[in-house]
């Protein structure tokens, strides 16, 4: 499987649901990549949401079996859910599985929110009646409800947790297989006890406010208390700096006018220069793929033409 970049969950939740290189979120793996053509789409089925995951093979193929795998991985601050031993989540998605002859019989799908593994058996449908007729798209989403484990003393602040999408297929003579999924959707349903950078709302009486120190550093939490207590020494210490500012300057005023001295000449003086360094989203990281179109087939022209007609998007 390819290297996982990580993706924030708030970045995920915004994302348009495509493939990486398509400045979505997920990366796609297959067994052969030479038969095997993947894109994110938006046909008359996908057309409710922004884009859906795709990949299909055409009759050309060679291959007796393939196997195709979409997958992310979220990163979730876990400074958002303090004092939760569990992280409860929902997952769904729709997906769908066809072929354009020898249509019957069902396929496993097979899902994974971190360790947890979720199988469905969907019916097989018609890739001409989809493609072709616009009819044909009878699936509903599949939803599940489930907790990833925190460690108590796990001391991390970030948890990274892997989503998947798999499916195994044989590959057919003279066969257009194609698989869809739509609305692939991670929500995580565990009450937020504050929000990194704003307002904290934590599960005891004692106030508290995040700073940016390490994890693990006694300094990366401050009580309210302390944290005025601080306010009120800065501003002693600014007011006597003040107050010692104006002293100097009457007692140099005094002097100046008592006895003035020349100019000092030669002496250049140089603006202070204020550089800004741009803030680094290091989740989101473009990829592109080789392109992997089989030969065309003359059985499969009025297909492949719909299918790009209706895709509209370039295959990875």
């Amino acid at each position: 499987m390819e290297f996982l970049r990580p993706i924030s969950y708030q970045d995920f939740l915004s994302s348009n649901g495509g493939l990486l290189n398509d400045n979505g979120p997920w990366m796609v793996s297959r067994s052969y990549v030479d038969d095997i053509n993947c894109g994110s789409i938006n046909p008359w089925f996908c057309e409710d949401i922004e884009t859906c995951l795709s990949c299909w093979v055409f009759p050309s193929a060679t291959q007796t079996s393939y196997s195709v795998s979409f997958h992310t991985k979220v990163a979730v601050d876990r400074r958002q859910y303090e004092g939760a031993i569990t992280l409860e989540y929902e997952w769904s998605y729709t997906p769908w599985f066809g072929r354009d002859t020898n249509v019957f019989g069902k396929i496993n799908v097979t899902t994974s929110v971190g360790d947890n593994s979720y199988t469905e058996e969907i019916e097989v449908g018609d890739v001409t009646l989809l493609l072709c007729n616009y009819t044909g798209w009878n699936y509903t989403p599949f939803k599940h409800f489930g907790s990833i484990y925190f460690p108590v003393n796990d001391t991390r602040t970030i948890e990274y947790i892997p989503l998947a999408i798999d499916i195994t297929f044989a590959g057919e003579d003279n066969q257009s297989i194609d698989f869809y999924v739509k609305g692939a959707a991670f929500k995580i349903i565990t009450q937020t006890t504050t929000t990194i950078g704003g307002d904290v709302s934590p599960p005891s009486s004692v106030s508290t406010i995040y700073t940016p120190f390490p994890p693990g550093s006694q300094l990366s939490k401050v009580t309210v208390g302390a944290l005025v207590g601080g306010i009120l020494c800065t501003a002693v210490i600014v007011t006597l700096v003040i107050l010692g500012s104006l002293l100097f300057w009457v007692k140099r005023i005094e002097k100046d006018t008592r006895s003035p001295e020349p100019a000092v000449k030669g002496i250049v003086t140089i603006p202070l220069q204020t550089y800004e360094i741009p803030l680094l989203t290091p989740f989101l990281e473009a990829k592109s793929s080789g392109s992997g179109d089989a030969p065309p087939d003359d059985k499969t022209n009025k297909i492949r033409k719909n299918k790009t007609i209706l895709l509209g998007q370039q295959a990875v």
